[in-house]
């Protein structure tokens, strides 16, 4: 009964991946400031500690989709991010970039890792 209990409980100690206060602001000029933070909701951290000493684990990834004829000014469209501890730990990113004349209604920000999954949103621009 101990053992059943135990594995009937594990999925919901698995880290969940969720992205919040995600914010855009225009800075004038066709330039804006994206930023999102990536929180873990689950009891678990988003890769075990071992992963970090021999290296041999998939990094948690954060990407911001650019729309055609979108400049990057500050930042990688797709980064790493660190490993987020169990129960609230986060990791915030910030994106600058310059817009074309053709100005999305809309950014996507995407956040994955394989043992984690994925989670996305979209983000309104002024």
């Amino acid at each position: 009964d101990k053992h059943l209990q135990f594995a009937a409980t594990l999925p919901s100690w698995l880290p969940k991946l969720a992205l919040i206060d995600v914010k855009a602001e225009a800075l004038g000029s066709g330039g804006f400031s994206i930023s999102a933070t990536a929180v873990n909701r689950g009891f678990l951290p988003t890769m075990p500690e071992m992963g970090q000493v021999n290296g041999e684990s998939y990094p948690l990834q954060i990407a911001l989709t650019l729309p055609k004829g979108a400049e990057l000014l500050q930042g990688s469209p797709r980064t790493k991010l660190p490993r987020l501890e169990g129960s609230g730990g986060k990791s915030e990113k910030t994106w600058l970039l310059k817009l074309g004349e053709e100005k999305p209604k809309q950014l996507e920000i995407q956040a994955w890792a394989p043992a984690v999954g994925r989670a996305s949103v979209k983000v309104d621009l002024p």
